[in-house]
Formats: C-alpha cells, structure tokens, sequence
C-alpha cells in the first residue's frame, strides 16, 4: 500500500509518527509492503516541488526508513533517487526497494546499463521538471536529457568523419 509520510503546507498534517503508525495497522490489516511518498497541500507553485515532485535528492529517504523501522514488510522510497544513492538505501537497510520515475525517463535503459556495469552511461535526470510541460503531448520525448540526446546522436551522424559539412 502507498502512504504519505509528511504533508507539506499543512499545519497540524500528516507526520512522520501518524504515517508509522498507519504502516502498522495496513500491516497487521495484510498489507505486503508499504510505499512512502509525500503530499502537498498546494497544487502548483513552489508547494509542488515539496510533494509530489520532489527537487532535493532523496527528498522522502527519511520517511521510507522511519517507516522501514517500524514495520515487518517491505518498504519501498522514493523521491528523486539516484543510481549511486539507490546503492547506498538498499545497502545499508534503509528501504527494500526503491522507485525511479524522472531518472527513467532520462534513460530508459538505466537498468540494463548499471546491470552491465557501465554506470559511466547512464544519462541522468537533471530535475529540469521539462517533461511536466509536455506529459500531455503525443510526443516521447519527456525528458530534456533524452533530448538533448537524440540531438547530440543526430549532429554526430550528420556531421561524422565520413561526412561533409560543405
């Protein structure tokens, strides 16, 4: 089950004890594992940036372990999570597993190149928040890394030592 660890812009919200505490009663209700994430009371501006979007790395870590510690399942964090960090929260029993959305989108192949070792080629997510603007658009291209990317590749095939710029 999904919960919020804090409630941001909230006076008197959702806190990191009451989000422990309701760990503890989806658990001993069946619940598996427990996804921490946060909220935000305002929509947009700045308060969006708080939850759900956060822009500090590891925004939510804390939350993720003070749920960890209190519970008997896993737990999985979020909240703009790195490759190198990922290592360091699973390694060190801070979470059970952890959630990357903006960093996928910068490179969908994240996996597969951490799997073969090649950290040195993972494109990572700049926390530019450009995707927000076109999530709504047909377009994949979500991610000005991903971008910038695709660019980058076609100027090297345009204008490779086989080619001509004349």
């Amino acid at each position: 089950m999904r919960l919020d660890g804090h409630e941001y812009g909230v006076e008197g919200g959702i806190t990191i004890g009451d989000a422990a505490d309701h760990a503890r009663a989806a658990v001993a209700a069946g619940a598996d594992a427990v996804h921490v994430s946060a909220t935000s009371s305002a929509g947009t501006g700045v308060g969006f940036t708080d939850a759900p979007l956060p822009w500090q790395p590891n925004q939510y870590e804390g939350l993720a372990r003070a749920v960890k510690a209190a519970v008997d399942v896993p737990v999985l964090a979020v909240g703009r999570i790195r490759p190198m960090d990922a290592e360091r929260i699973l390694g060190d029993g801070g979470a059970d597993f952890v959630s990357m959305g903006r960093q996928l989108l910068a490179d969908p192949d994240l996996v597969r190149r951490l799997g073969d070792g090649r950290p040195d080629l993972v494109r990572p997510c700049i926390n530019c928040f450009v995707w927000i603007r076109i999530i709504n658009t047909a377009s994949d291209d979500l991610c000005d890394m991903k971008i910038s990317f695709r660019y980058l590749t076609f100027l090297k095939a345009t204008f490779d030592s086989t080619s001509s710029i004349y």
